[in-house]
């Protein structure tokens, strides 16, 4: 498919090498930044082979993605560095356990996020955004990371933990992209053949902050509803007794928390640069009945997290000597999913670097293969839908009531463990007139 359209409507993402890199920097990436070391042709290539013998191979076929992630056949597993990073963060909780353990656990929570009960949560998530912009600095620039953390703190709290005081929302979101950057970082150490319980030793003599604040949170709300009432359908309720609580609630904090503010920075970052799409969210929402869907909005939300997925890159390892793609795999040999290349795929989309809601519309025939966000298979995000209707409910109660423009230079993009802007994004929230006299009062000030 060609790109079409101007290009100053593209909106920023993160450049690939264009040329070979070098065999040290390809050494490095391939531990600490694996959008790095891939090539740029892979917008248009199924597979990227490995750069050096036992390296990893990269893959964009959607069919062939999965079948791996779903693994019928048990050929792929999680790599060694994705089990450490998920144990740093989830100790023994739900996404860091395996087998029966794993699946008792995902049973234990499931019910938090059924159709019907994330359906119920809309009405807390519309005034837990209009409260939380009603604090929003008007006709000054906002750092959207910062401002949009007390929204989703709001909303965790008027739904899954409302243990998890709104208040702190700010300090949450300043804290949790530290705390999941140092739980992240991979050094030399973690590449020699050392036991984890010494490396995890070791990390535990140097903890920051950061990750101070966010352990002494979740044992805090996890000793209060240690003896909970059991009638309660929250999420610390429904995992009590199955796996250690105070684990699951740090992991899901950052699972729940900052990914989806992510999701909504960029979603307002693409309707400043879009406000034909603002007025047309906006005229949506003010003609919604509270609690009402607004199909617009997901539009924009699901656009949103097609450009920049919350997840960009996924990667699996080789249980056995294996082949794909044409390519063979030893046993421990990775297969990196490139989420974020499917997701701007020259084969899978039509004008695939443009911002297009409309083909997430029902009736536009977008075939949607090359669509995963929250992931796919038996670890598909248990939280998925929960966290749309966040971004889609967010998105359409902003611009209701805020007119959201471009600030600044663009963002620097970045694909380290979660797609996000460098240096934050930068917007200037407008108050909204709520009527004509209210404008023409104004003129005659």
């Amino acid at each position: 498919m060609s790109i079409q359209g101007d290009k100053s409507e593209r909106p920023p993402f993160f450049k690939l090498s264009e040329t070979p890199v070098r065999l040290t920097t390809y050494l490095r990436g391939v531990v600490s930044d694996p959008a790095s070391v891939i090539p740029a042709d892979i917008y248009d290539q199924w597979v990227a082979p490995p750069k050096i013998p036992g390296g990893p191979l990269v893959i964009t076929r959607p069919e062939t993605v999965r079948d791996i992630l779903r693994d019928k056949d048990a050929r792929f597993g999680r790599n060694k560095q994705l089990r450490t990073m998920m144990r740093r963060v989830w100790g023994k909780g739900l996404a860091a356990a395996e087998g029966d353990d794993w699946a008792q656990q995902r049973r234990a929570v499931a019910p938090a996020f059924r159709p019907d009960r994330v359906a119920k949560t809309r009405r807390a998530f519309e005034q837990a955004t209009r409260t939380a912009i009603d604090q929003w600095p008007t006709d000054q620039p906002i750092d959207a990371d910062v401002e949009i953390g007390p929204i989703v703190a709001a909303m965790l709290a008027g739904s899954i933990l409302p243990d998890l005081d709104p208040a702190r929302g700010r300090e949450i979101s300043q804290d949790i992209p530290k705390f999941v950057e140092d739980m992240t970082r991979f050094g030399l150490l973690d590449l020699l053949p050392m036991p984890e319980k010494w490396l995890d030793w070791y990390r535990g003599t140097g903890r920051t902050k950061a990750e101070q604040r966010m352990r002494q949170l979740a044992a805090a709300i996890a000793d209060k509803r240690a003896s909970g009432p059991d009638e309660l359908a929250d999420l610390p309720a429904l995992m009590r007794g199955h796996g250690p609580l105070a684990d699951n609630i740090l992991g899901f904090m950052p699972a729940g928390f900052e990914t989806t503010a992510r999701a909504i920075g960029w979603g307002l970052f693409l309707l400043a640069r879009h406000p034909e799409w603002q007025e047309r969210l906006r005229a949506e929402a003010r003609a919604s009945a509270d609690g009402a869907e607004r199909p617009l909005a997901r539009q924009v939300a699901q656009e949103s997290l097609r450009l920049y997925p919350p997840a960009p890159i996924m990667v699996r390892s080789a249980i056995c000597k294996t082949e794909i793609e044409g390519q063979r795999l030893k046993p421990g040999q990775v297969a990196m999913i490139a989420v974020f290349a499917m997701h701007r795929h020259r084969r899978l989309w039509d004008q695939p670097d443009m911002f297009r809601p409309e083909r997430f519309a029902p009736d536009s025939g977008t075939n949607l293969d090359g669509f995963l966000p929250f992931g796919s298979g038996p670890r598909l995000c248990i939280a998925a839908q929960f966290a749309l209707t966040e971004i889609e409910v967010a998105l359409s109660e902003i611009v209701r009531n805020r007119q959201i423009e471009a600030f600044g230079p663009e963002p620097e993009v970045s694909l380290k463990i979660t797609t996000h802007a460098v240096n934050g994004i930068k917007l200037l929230v407008r108050p909204m007139s709520t009527s004509p006299a209210d404008m023409i009062l104004k003129e005659t000030q």
